[in-house]
């Protein structure tokens, strides 16, 4: 670059604003991924170990249905502040699990569905971010009663996956 008679460097002025749409361009790109990454590999916050865990349930379910299988136990780890859920097809808004009027996800589940919620949320626990489901909307299978809880411990610990008649629940 030349100097000019002032001092400053000559076409300083022309670039910066070539400068300022690069870093403009940049940020926007970066903020693009950002939200491209979590559209399409949003877990919701919940750890691997969870994510996994929930995983198999639903695997061991859809075996246990096409095997017509009456039990199952099932080793499962999820952390403290989460539990598996699981919504009859014919619950409507709220689901009734060990006392609490648990809201179904809408979004997530039309019919049966099984969900792994954050349970600091109460009678809302199902409706926050934080939420993972798999609706069972074109399966004959059902879950019984309008809602099954399963509370998360952190260690691993095993759940008895019980099936009659096509409805599940969870002991």
């Amino acid at each position: 670059m030349l100097k000019s008679k002032s001092g400053q460097y000559a076409g300083l002025d022309e670039a910066l604003p070539g400068y300022l749409a690069g870093a403009a361009i940049t940020f926007a790109i970066v903020a693009l991924i950002f939200v491209l990454w979590g559209t399409f590999f949003n877990t919701g916050g919940i750890d691997s170990t969870t994510l996994n865990t929930f995983d198999l349930v639903v695997n061991d379910i859809l075996d246990m249905e096409n095997l017509d299988e009456p039990s199952r136990n099932v080793n499962v780890q999820f952390q403290e502040e989460y539990s598996l859920v699981a919504f009859g097809k014919d619950t409507a808004a709220v689901g009734s699990c060990q006392g609490l009027g648990i809201i179904k996800p809408a979004q997530n589940c039309q019919g049966a569905c099984i969900c792994i919620c954050l349970n600091e949320q109460g009678n809302n626990m199902c409706v926050t971010k934080n939420v993972i489901c798999r609706d069972f909307d074109n399966l004959e299978l059902d879950f019984e009663g309008s809602c099954n809880l399963v509370d998360g411990t952190g260690s691993l610990q095993t759940v008895q996956i019980r099936q009659e008649n096509g409805k599940f629940t969870t002991v």
